[in-house]
């Protein structure tokens, strides 16, 4: 009996931990796993590998296009979780950034139209927090928003999934 029960909270807690996903690739995912799984894909022009992350360019999300993706991982001995991605479109105006947002903002709406809170961040710009940290109920599964890097005058538009934290913060010290 109580072995049953252990085997369906195991279960239970699975299917919260992988029920989110990016691009169907479960979160929690290994290294391994994530680069077949865009492997199989082909989400981009061009895929490599470096420090631990794997990075996509030219790539889709749906039929939205992205400059460059992040997976990020974290490591636990052997093991390695999918723990947080990143989707962004480099080098733009404000007003090509705020048009990607929007774009970005709309698939989301979608598929979160239950769990989306809009409002101005500290720079000024319009930010979407969404869906459900399946971790942590309190934080937002990812996050909408523009990067102004100061130095070029240009802008980012950032679509970013996590952080889902399956390791200590820092277990990789």
């Amino acid at each position: 009996m109580k072995r049953n029960l252990l085997f369906l909270l195991f279960l239970c807690v699975s299917t919260l931990t992988f029920g989110q996903s990016v691009l169907g690739i479960p979160f929690g995912s290994s290294y391994e796993e994530t680069k077949q799984l865009l492997l199989n894909r082909n989400v981009g022009e061009d895929m490599w590998e470096q420090d631990g992350t794997i990075i996509v360019v030219k790539g889709y999300i749906g039929l939205i296009p992205f400059n460059v993706g992040y997976f990020y991982f974290q490591y636990d001995h052997d093991k390695s979780y999918l723990y947080s991605a990143c989707f962004s479109d480099l080098e733009l105006t404000a007003n090509q950034a705020k048009a990607k947002r929007e774009i970005f903002a709309d698939i989301i709406k979608e598929k979160y139209y239950d769990s989306i809170n809009e409002y101005v961040d500290e720079t000024g710009f319009k930010r979407y927090d969404f869906g459900v940290n399946p971790l942590d109920k309190n934080k937002s599964l990812g996050k909408i928003f523009i990067h102004h890097n100061k130095k070029s005058n240009k802008y980012d538009t950032v679509l970013y999934y996590g952080p889902i934290y399956y390791v200590g913060k820092n277990a990789d010290f």
